[in-house]
């Protein structure tokens, strides 16, 4: 169930709401800002009744996005692609919202982030109803937008963390037991030979993250394989990648108590982080137009 309430963060009380232990991932805290989007418009924990229940792992709805402080102000990274994406592998939204449009999705994640004023932060549109718990038959457009906090320790960042490879409903997955966070292939990028691969796609929405990584590499003259490789060529990868919103650019280096790289993160990957992040703030000009900048 999401309440409403107040947390202690950084030294000082802050409202939000949250999700309760048995809904929430373990390790995740599930900090909620007081705006959020709902259906139609902004509304607040005090305007929203309690029993607001997140209708969970449906497919399309629960890869997120990003907002980064930047030199020119805060700007979300890549959201037109990701709002053309969200609305192609839900189509039931046209159902719910038959009038709503990508400008539309597009303005309501931007108010959302506004309102809250974080400028690094993490935005999730979610289907959310009020009905008893279980009953999925309606529900609305709900976007929830985070405080931006690292998942990944610095060591972990700098160094790399280690999977495991495991069997999840016919498809291998890699597991970072630690931070207790599962990855499909669709978050991962290998280096075979000093070219970049992808894995083929399992069927869920593709990663923008790992799109975005490979128009880099291909920008940077990073050599990019065309041909997908199977999870067989994962364990031999010289160099493993994870991608994701929430994970950005994260290297591997230990799978199924393999070393790769000699347990080192390798030098292709350490490009990717830098350019990666470079695009995230607009620090190579934008070329691309990535970035949409807000006004606060």
């Amino acid at each position: 169930m999401m309440q409403s309430g107040f947390f202690w963060q950084d030294g000082q009380w802050q409202r939000g709401v949250w999700l309760d232990k048995e809904t929430r991932p373990i390790g995740s805290q599930w900090l909620r800002p007081h705006y959020f989007w709902m259906g139609e418009e902004l509304a607040t924990a005090d305007e929203t009744i309690e029993e607001l229940v997140p209708i969970g792992d449906l497919p399309g709805w629960t890869a997120g996005l990003r907002s980064y402080d930047t030199p020119r102000g805060p700007a979300i990274f890549r959201l037109r692609a990701y709002v053309e994406r969200f609305l192609a592998a839900n189509p039931a939204i046209e159902q719910i919202y038959p009038e709503k449009t990508q400008a539309h999705l597009r303005q309501a994640i931007s108010q959302t982030v506004l309102a809250n004023g974080y400028c690094d932060s993490h935005i999730r549109p979610v289907p959310i109803y009020t009905a008893a718990e279980g009953d999925t038959s309606q529900f609305a457009l709900g976007i929830i937008v985070t405080r931006w906090q690292d998942l990944f320790s610095q060591a972990d960042q700098r160094d790399g963390i280690a999977l495991k490879t495991r069997p999840d409903k016919g498809e291998m997955t890699l597991a970072a037991p630690q931070q207790e966070r599962t990855y499909t292939n669709d978050h991962l990028l290998a280096v075979l030979h000093g070219k970049l691969c992808a894995l083929n796609s399992a069927g869920t929405p593709e990663s923008l993250t790992r799109d975005t990584v490979l128009a880099l590499a291909q920008d940077a003259g990073i050599p990019v394989q065309k041909g997908a490789i199977t999870w067989a060529d994962v364990q031999t990868a010289d160099e493993l990648i994870v991608c994701s919103a929430a994970a950005e650019v994260l290297g591997v280096r230990e799978i199924d108590g393999r070393a790769v790289h000699n347990g080192r993160v390798g030098p292709i990957t350490r490009r990717l982080q830098e350019l990666y992040g470079a695009a995230t703030v607009g620090n190579d000009g934008d070329p691309r137009q990535w970035l949409d900048y807000l006004v606060l």
